[in-house]
């Protein structure tokens, strides 16, 4: 399994005000950055959705060397290379038309990790919302 940082030049602040949203076709994140922007991800449609507590889970599952730069943990927006939730999914089903386009995406957020399967997702600033 490999991590790969999707948006380098977007840092996830150490306290996100993250929200999520979901509905049976979309997925909507908001949270903000080190300068304090307000972000809004969509992953329209997705395939699924992880959510953990930051207790539950282990650092080095999801960060590379590029978050433990300066001495200091920088949090992005990740992509998981040979996803094993991928996999499993693959596996379960006869459709696997439907997932093989899928990406596995990390949002390591301050008290849980949101993860998600979709095609893609967009990403805009949300600074009026």
């Amino acid at each position: 399994m490999g991590i790969s940082v999707v948006l380098p030049e977007i840092e996830i602040h150490t306290t996100p005000l993250e929200e999520l949203f979901i509905d049976s076709n979309s997925i909507t994140i908001f949270f903000d950055d080190i300068n304090e922007n307000r972000y809004k991800i969509i992953a329209e449609p997705y395939q699924a959705i992880n959510i953990t507590t930051i207790d539950c889970v282990s650092c080095k599952e999801y960060y590379n060397s590029f978050c433990y730069r300066d001495g200091i943990f920088h949090r992005h927006i990740l992509q998981v290379e040979n996803s094993e939730l991928l996999c499993s999914l693959i596996k379960k089903t006869n459709e696997k038309r439907f997932l093989m386009n899928s990406k596995h995406y990390v949002l390591p957020l301050q008290d849980i990790i949101i993860e998600f399967l979709a095609y893609d997702f967009k990403i805009e600033k949300a600074d009026n919302i």
